[in-house]
């Protein structure tokens, strides 16, 4: 950091924290979209054959929970600390150049957070 920069410690750890979660958040919803979509194609090739398939032998139901939990996490839990990295990100960079910089960008993002919140959760609840 450069010693213009008083940022908190505490601040840098929470940004820190909050950054490697998404970043392995993102990378897990990857790898299940990455792993889930060869399954699900092979199914639709065989076409007719897998209506005739026991449903509880297909290949890719095996992984509803993972895909079910990926799926939550993109859309709710990533925007969430999507949101919070970019609050933390304005407190430490721009605090020490503008108090007002870091509050006027957690004012815009909070409602931002919360309307991205209420909306996974409607759509989590059909």
């Amino acid at each position: 950091m450069s010693d213009d920069l008083h940022a908190s410690p505490n601040l840098v750890t929470a940004f820190v924290t909050v950054t490697c979660s998404l970043v392995g958040l993102t990378v897990f919803t990857r790898l299940v979209a990455a792993s889930t979509l060869p399954q699900l194609e092979s199914v639709l090739e065989v076409g007719e054959t897998y209506a005739r398939w026991d449903s509880h032998r297909a290949p890719h139901d095996a992984l509803l929970g993972i895909v079910e939990s990926a799926c939550v996490a993109g859309q709710s839990v990533a925007p969430f600390l999507f949101c919070t990295d970019l609050i933390l990100l304005a407190w430490i960079k721009f605090e020490s150049i503008s108090p007002i910089a870091p509050i006027a960008a957690t004012i815009i993002l909070i409602p931002t957070q919360v309307d991205a919140d209420a909306c996974s959760l409607e759509f989590f609840n059909c």
